[in-house]
């Protein structure tokens, strides 16, 4: 396990985001956020997901970990304590286990800060304001709550968004791109359909798709 004063991430700073976050942008965020998460070692949780528990709901970790609950430790108070009668081996495992709860919380503790960081040199000021505290910030905000905020009031997809999303395959893909690039935005642009409750169907995206190469001038119209 990592210690707090050595845990970096893979990730040193999230994509910005440039003005009102949207959907698409949040998505990002949140790939990355997990990412830098999934990153910091953890033996909780079954030990392979690392601190992504600490970013998603409780139901969204139980439906990817179903049977290894990530049960964030407590502080274990200002000394050990001993049982009435220890041996010294005894008072040496009380203290070794006391010692570790305290290094495993310290490395909680960084993660959230840094990643908090991020957070905020990621958003611009005015969206995440009304999470902010008049007098201590965002000190006592944890990431999670920054990101269901973010979700709750800005990753809604609008009718604008579906409309561009459904004009976007006409200027999705050029000549000059790999055929890599038009698959990638094709499953963006089906994701945003499906979240907006407005599925756009194989048979109409293969069509959008024969018209943009059409346009492009792959296929002769």
């Amino acid at each position: 396990m990592s210690t707090a004063s050595a845990l970096t991430f893979p990730l040193p700073e999230l994509t910005k985001i440039i003005g009102k976050p949207t959907n698409t942008s949040i998505k990002l965020l949140r790939k990355e956020i997990y990412t830098n998460a999934r990153a910091i070692s953890s033996t909780r949780g079954g030990g392979n997901h690392g601190h992504l528990a600490i970013v998603m709901t409780n139901a969204a970790y139980q439906a990817l970990v179903p049977n290894a609950p990530f049960d964030v430790p407590a502080h274990p108070g200002p000394a050990p304590v001993h049982v009435a009668g220890a041996t010294q081996a005894q008072i040496a495992e009380t203290i070794r286990l006391y010692n570790a709860e305290l290094v495993e919380i310290g490395i909680v503790n960084t993660f959230q800060s840094k990643l908090k960081q991020q957070i905020i040199a990621a958003i611009e000021p005015l969206y995440l304001s009304a999470l902010s505290h008049e007098e201590f910030g965002f000190a006592d905000v944890a990431p999670l709550q920054m990101m269901e905020h973010l979700q709750a009031d800005y990753g809604r997809i609008t009718r604008e968004e579906i409309e561009a999303n459904r004009k976007s395959i006409q200027t999705i893909w050029t000549l000059d791109d790999p055929i890599e690039v038009l698959w990638t935005r094709l499953t963006e642009i089906k994701r945003i359909s499906r979240e907006a409750q407005e599925e756009l169907s194989d048979a109409t995206l293969m069509d959008l798709t024969f018209l943009m190469f059409e346009q492009t001038g792959v296929f002769p119209i």
